[in-house]
């Protein structure tokens, strides 16, 4: 520390400077010293400020007399009220926020153990409530420490907590803790808490101890292995690898054997839980042994039925409630040449008839709204393409409720059951007709054959008045009656005869005399011998032979033949005349025989070859409508045949053809 001191003469001037120095170094020091302490207490109180005002924890400090003298913003947060507001109120603090128990009753400072901690010059700490302004109750944690000063307690400093959350966090956990022990204790599903580290049982429920048959003391503080209830060592390892790396386990079905030996089924639930801070795993279990077997069981039924339905004859098949088939039996496979992937759900249409596919949907359609059964026919395409008539019948299988859960449906093949009806049908069509058949014929047979037996009779009853009148010329007289007579005869004769080939052709005994024929040579015979007959119906006969046709034939059957169809052009040729032609084309003789009368309609040309049957009325037209029903019956069994081309009012040309020069055949 330097000091400059100017000395001056008698003058006044500076004359000399006067210069003083004292080590001022320890006094500087010091003063440093001092700086750094106050700037150190400075920060020092600043970070207490920031520590204090910023800290969740509270701090309260009281003097001697237990009034407060500092709070912090936690602190005054935690009592509900500011600092200023207590410090106004000029009381002991206790008498502020701690004057009164839960129940109402007073609370004496003298038993309060933060208030306790100054005079005993101990530290208190624990738990107490205290009352806000509003009346309401709430928890803390304290510690309360005495301040001293040279072993002089001055007050108090109080550190608290509001441990409200944590009071209803704790009664949360007593709560689920109460209905953990309560469900665990009464669920109806064994329980087992295992300590994951030792896989030693820790707990089990009362549902656990009456299904595997061991006592809690006797299970606790053992494995699984000890009891001797999992003997799958394979199936351990799995569960508790899938544990370390999930944390859990679902679904697994395991094999537990009970105290007394039985072999179980149970399906585990396995959850890892924290207890105590230490990993455990909550093992749940259902007992699916009773499920098990029922399953089996049902399995060893559905086996049964699927082979029992494999081998019905009928195809069969079932759907769920909404039509989706899922199901069908061998046999509509190997009928149908399909496979399960074509006809799952709705391809069974590819097999239908496409002109009833619809019909068959809308009906279909139809029961599965309405939960009706289903009938109905219809054709179903087999394997090779074609088509069998099927009878379907389809029923819903319902629930307690009533509701549709499944259809089962029967394909069964009714195709020769229709034939057969068919047939039935066929068979009363074909004796209806044949009845009224046999009363036409028997109305026209009873004209024919009375038609040749009225004139037989007649000349008959004359000769008998000749030869009783004995009258002159008798004989010249009977002989022309004779001939009449005789006329008829054979008239009555041949449809006897016709009668009767049609009894033999019916029975299937009609014998042929084979023999070499010459076809032109019957021909021009049959067209003599009705040469009158047909002069008499205004038509003349004409026999044209190209060629020589010949054979080994029936001669009679084959006169038999061209007579039926002469006379048969006769009676419908109009007075026309009637053309008989022979040829022999490509080993086949024919011989056709044209006529120009009315003809016949086109819808009739078959018919006419059956027993009995006419193009025209019985009222105009004569005969049993048997001829040309002989005639083509004789051709056949020459291996022939007799074909017609006709048109109404164009008359009519039956061609007889035969196979020329067959060899004798009896």
């Amino acid at each position: 520390d330097l000091t400059w001191q100017p000395l001056r003469g008698p003058t006044g001037a500076v004359t000399e400077v006067l210069v003083c120095a004292v080590d001022v170094t320890v006094h500087v020091q010091a003063q440093q010293r001092r700086e750094a302490a106050r700037a150190e207490a400075e920060a020092s109180q600043r970070l207490t400020a920031a520590v204090t005002a910023n800290t969740t924890l509270g701090l309260v400090m009281m003097d001697a007399s237990q009034h407060c003298t500092f709070m912090n913003p936690a602190a005054e947060r935690i009592v509900g009220s500011t600092f200023a507001e207590i410090a106004a109120l000029d009381r002991p603090l206790h008498d502020i926020i701690h004057h009164r128990r839960p129940d109402g009753s007073h609370y004496p400072m003298a038993e309060c153990p933060i208030d306790r901690a100054l005079p005993a010059r101990l530290q208190e700490y624990g738990e107490d409530v205290f009352v806000r302004r509003d009346g309401t109750f709430y928890p803390v944690s304290f510690t309360a420490s005495p301040i001293l000063d040279r072993g002089v307690a001055i007050g108090t400093i109080i550190e608290l907590a509001d441990i409200t959350e944590r009071r209803q966090a704790e009664h949360l956990a007593r709560v689920t803790e109460q209905k953990f022990t309560t469900i665990f204790e009464r669920a109806p599903f064994p329980i087992c808490l295992v300590a994951a580290a030792s896989t030693r049982i820790v707990d089990v429920n009362p549902a656990w101890v009456e299904l595997i048959g061991y006592a809690k003391h006797e299970a606790v503080g053992r494995t699984s292995v000890e009891l001797g209830m999992s003997r799958d060592h394979e199936a351990r390892e799995q569960i508790r690898g899938e544990l370390q790396r999930t944390g859990s386990s679902r679904g697994s079905e395991v094999r537990a054997t009970t105290r007394a030996g039985r072999t179980l089924g149970l399906l585990t639930n396995i959850e890892t839980i924290e207890v105590d801070g230490e990993p455990h795993w909550l093992v749940t279990s259902q007992d699916t042994t009773e499920q098990r077997h029922a399953e089996d069981a049902l399995r060893a039924s559905e086996r049964q039925f699927r082979e029992l339905v494999n081998n019905l004859p009928e195809l069969a098949w079932s759907a769920r409630a909404d039509g989706h088939i899922d199901f069908y039996s061998r046999r509509w496979y190997e009928y149908t040449g399909t496979t399960p992937a074509e006809m799952e759900g709705w391809g069974w249409k590819r097999v239908h008839d496409p002109a009833m596919l619809e019909r068959v949907i809308e009906k279909w359609t139809h029961s599965l709204e309405s939960g009706q059964p289903f009938e109905m026919e219809f054709p179903l395409r087999a394997a090779d393409g074609s088509f069998r008539w099927f009878l379907t019948r389809v029923r819903p299988l319902r629930d307690a409720a009533g509701a549709v859960v499944r259809w089962f449906g029967i394909n069964t093949d009714v195709t020769e059951l229709r034939q057969a009806e068919q047939r039935a049908l066929d068979a009363v069509a074909a004796a209806q007709a044949a009845v009224r058949m046999r009363d036409e014929f028997l109305s026209i047979a009873s004209h024919e054959l009375r038609t040749p037996l009225t004139p037989l009779q007649l000349q008959l009853q004359g000769i008998g008045r000749l030869l009783a009148m004995r009258v002159p010329d008798v004989a010249e007289k009977l002989a022309g009656k004779l001939v009449i007579a005789t006329r008829q005869t054979e008239r009555l004769t041949r449809l006897i005869d016709g009668l009767l080939d049609v009894a033999r052709i019916t029975e299937g005994k009609i014998d042929l005399d084979r023999e070499h024929v010459d076809l032109a040579g019957v021909a021009t015979e049959v067209a003599e011998r009705h040469q009158a007959q047909a002069l008499a119906a205004g038509c003349r006969i004409t026999v044209h032979a190209e060629q020589r046709a010949a054979g080994t034939w029936d001669r009679l059957r084959i006169d038999q033949i061209l007579t039926n169809l002469v006379t048969n052009a006769i009676k419908y040729g109009a007075g026309k005349p009637i053309d008989i032609g022979i040829k022999r084309v490509d080993g086949f003789a024919h011989v056709v025989v044209r006529d120009h009368g009315i003809g016949i309609a086109e819808h009739d040309r078959q018919r006419i070859f059956e027993r009995f049957e006419r193009a025209v009325s019985s009222t105009n037209y004569g005969g049993l409508g048997l001829g040309l029903y002989i005639a083509r019956q004789l051709a056949e069994a020459h291996h022939g045949k007799i074909t017609v081309e006709s048109a109404p009012g164009d008359g009519v040309v039956f061609t007889l053809t035969l196979p020329a020069d067959q060899e004798r055949v009896s």
